[in-house]
């Protein structure tokens, strides 16, 4: 099946034949100037499309239709629908960028499925199968055919992050390359262009061509990253394995970027590559790799439902879809996922500090040891960075030594406890007796107080100083002022509000991420946390006592694995909306104890 039988057919039956009526009475358009528009076009005249949208044009036609500015649309909005015609990696882009003005003015957004955009939920995680099946699954094929990009590579940034684009664009009135691939289906081409035509058809002077690929290759090498899960499937078939990958790069410069991961040229057995036979997976790559393959039983592997499950299986290949996420290690859940959002926070927290002032940053235990490390790697030696501590403290020993008055006695007691009174007396208070008298408490309470004075001298002043803290109502912070008789500026990832009017003096700063909400510190907390047990009392002679370590040896690992893998992903990581779905799906694992480190999830095997 043609490209062109594929995109007409899946018109039809969604526009045409399910729903006769869905287009009659609206203005409808179409996002997008790639050949499949031309085709639909052509398919179905008796559609009446009012024009054509597009990234970068805004005038002219196209395909015999006026291309119309976004503006155009929205001034006309009554019963009007845009139909994005877009590969699926692009259609979630251009989706957000214009559905908030689209929902202000109802207009409707669908795909070329006939969905409803506007319902979709592109974050939708899904986790099915493990290594161990997908091994076996493979081992029926005669040839396994691997896409390279964002299935056995990923990028620890956005390109367009570091392709310098701004310069280009100001200097040679050059579109942004990358959304003018990956939004508008390499815009202004009706072949599959090298990475040469695409410098060279944008405007960029002859003799900066050659320098300007060379920096985006050796900016290629710097952030990309090989999926372990995903290099290990293909070890297991390399005797029969290929790749093959839409990308504008030669086959040299890929060959080039795989061994740069670590994946060489014994690992499989040919490259495919679109730039280099003017076909893509849509328009005939899979056909030109199967005949030069010529195996009995095909299958192929790769992360796009359109350009890897679909196009394949149009060329008679069996194809198994590869998430973003699946077959992931503990190191990468925390290089791409909670590496990127951590990083971000402590980012923040620096920024805050040196604006604030501040001599010193106090990470408060337990939460506050993976900012901390985050903190000493990449920011604690920059201009003016305050000094970095992680400091010793807990509820239950801030409870103990801040108790000044029978008010603080009182407020403690009333706190929720699941144990019986003798057992609260003595893991809130740190007195034996169950009937102990409030006398008895803060005279306990002085004791504890003068001990943990004797740690805290050890740290140093604490004039101008920064507490940060994880998630919190503000505990911590209370009874530190209270015990070092000192005001902290406080800095949470979020703050959790309580009305008690000890704490309603505080001054708190929550951090507000501008790439992803904060509703995911729940799966975060227990991966940022230092592995080991809570700090119970300062004995007299200032020495540090922790509670017994409660978390099996084999959790311990992997959270150790998943802080190694923050602490690798650097500072310019990509947020990802489902980043936080990630986290909770492999926390549950982990609390399960299912996490097998020979069988890292997959889904759709």
């Amino acid at each position: 099946m043609t490209e062109r039988e594929r995109i007409t057919k899946i018109f039809r039956e969604n526009f045409i034949e399910k729903n006769k009526d869905f287009l009659s009475g609206k203005k409808v358009y179409i996002y997008g100037l790639s050949p499949a528009t031309g085709y639909i076009l052509e398919a179905f005249p008796e559609v009446k499309f009012e024009g054509l949208l597009d990234g970068f044009k805004k005038d002219g036609t196209e395909f015999g239709l006026p291309i119309l500015s976004f503006e155009q649309v929205l001034a006309e909005p009554e019963k009007s629908i845009i139909i994005i015609i877009a590969r699926k990696a692009s259609e979630e882009i251009i989706f957000d960028r214009i559905s908030g003005a689209c929902h202000e003015r109802k207009v409707l957004i669908v795909n070329v499925q006939g969905e409803n955009l506007f319902e979709k939920d592109y974050g939708k995680v899904e986790i099915k199968a493990t290594t161990r099946a997908l091994k076996e699954k493979l081992s029926d094929y005669d040839a396994v055919s691997f896409d390279i990009f964002d299935t056995l590579l990923y990028r620890t940034v956005r390109r367009e992050e570091y392709l310098n684009l701004d310069r280009l664009k100001a200097e040679f009135d050059m579109p942004k390359k990358y959304e003018a691939i990956a939004s508008d289906y390499y815009s202004g081409f009706r072949h599959i262009p090298t990475i040469r035509e695409i410098y060279e058809a944008a405007g960029t002077p002859a003799e900066e061509v050659d320098s300007a690929i060379k920096e985006e290759i050796q900016a290629e090498k710097e952030h990309l990253r090989a999926r372990k899960g995903m290099v290990e499937i293909l070890s297991n078939v390399s005797e029969k394995a290929y790749l093959v990958t839409d990308m504008y790069f030669a086959k040299e410069t890929i060959i080039e970027l795989l061994e740069n991961c670590g994946i060489h040229r014994n690992m499989y057995r040919d490259i495919f590559v679109s730039c280099e036979y003017g076909k893509d997976k849509i328009s005939g790559l899979f056909e030109i790799y199967k005949n030069a393959v010529k195996a009995k039983k095909y299958i192929h592997l790769g992360d796009s439902e359109e350009c890897d499950v679909l196009a394949a299986e149009s060329a008679g290949i069996e194809a198994v879809e590869i998430g973003k996420y699946d077959f992931m290690s503990p190191e990468e859940l925390g290089e791409r996922c909670l590496g990127p959002i951590a990083t971000g926070f402590v980012k923040w927290i620096y920024e805050t500090a040196v604006s604030k002032k501040a001599d010193k940053i106090l990470f408060i235990a337990r939460d506050g040891y993976l900012p901390s490390k985050i903190y000493e790697k990449y920011f604690a030696k920059l201009p003016d960075a305050p000094k970095g501590v992680y400091f010793m403290t807990s509820r239950m020993q801030c409870t103990r030594a801040g108790m000044f008055d029978k008010e603080d006695v009182e407020y403690a007691s009333a706190l929720p406890y699941s144990g019986n009174s003798h057992e609260k007396n003595e893991k809130r208070f740190g007195v034996t007796n169950p009937f102990a008298s409030v006398d008895e408490i803060l005279k306990n309470s002085a004791l504890y107080r003068k001990w943990y004075l004797k740690y805290a001298e050890t740290v140093g002043g604490f004039d101008n100083a920064v507490i940060v803290d994880f998630v919190s109502t503000g505990t911590n912070q209370m009874y530190l002022q209270k015990i070092l008789g000192q005001k902290f500026m406080g800095l949470y990832y979020r703050q959790i509000p309580d009305d008690y009017k000890g704490k309603k003096d505080l001054e708190i700063h929550e951090y507000s991420p501008e790439n992803g909400g904060k509703g995911n510190y729940m799966y975060m907390e227990p991966l940022i946390k230092k592995i080991e047990g809570t700090l119970e009392y300062v004995d007299e002679d200032g020495r540090i006592h922790l509670t017994p370590m409660r978390l099996d040896p084999g959790k311990q690992s992997i959270i150790r694995r998943v802080q190694k893998g923050v602490l690798d992903c650097g500072t310019d990581g990509i947020v990802d909306f489902t980043a936080e779905k990630v986290m909770e799906q492999y926390l549950k694992r982990i609390d399960a104890g299912t996490w097998n480190f020979d069988e890292f999830t997959g889904r759709n095997v």
